[in-house]
């Protein structure tokens, strides 16, 4: 449902900066300008933040969440890469959102997508250590 709702957002967007480029060609709209790249990866930051706070109410399961092999092994561990998933989803998030308004189009592609490699080798290493004592020798 999540994905949905992210994905009516992200067709909405495109919608509306189709029609202010429209409108934009009739009337001088430069004291309100508009990028879709800024646009898309804000709607993605909020999107992160949303997914950081659900994140941590997750029951086990194979669709949802931080999901590699070793959140798996057992319900502690789930919860607690579930737990610092969510909390480094919402970082994220909101430094994904400082980026695409601050800084332009090109440049906050490369930054965000540094930010979400980042997001993905912390949360992956983090759930590698909290399973190793679980994982059998």
């Amino acid at each position: 449902m999540l994905l949905t709702i992210f994905t009516v957002l992200i067709l909405q967007s495109q919608t509306y900066y189709f029609l202010y480029t429209a409108y934009f060609l009739i009337e001088d709209l430069s004291i309100l300008p508009l990028n879709p790249i800024q646009l898309v990866f804000g709607l993605i930051a909020i999107m992160f933040v949303i997914m950081g706070n659900v994140m941590p109410k997750l029951r086990k399961n194979s669709v949802l969440g931080l999901r590699t092999k070793w959140s798996m092994l057992n319900e502690e561990t789930w919860k607690k890469s579930q737990r610092f998933g969510g909390i480094t989803c919402m970082f994220a998030g909101v430094v994904l959102f400082i980026i695409c308004i601050s800084v332009d189009s090109f440049m906050s592609i490369v930054y965000s997508l540094l930010v979400l490699l980042s997001l993905l080798l912390v949360d992956v290493y983090y759930t590698y250590k909290i399973a190793k004592p679980y994982q059998k020798k």
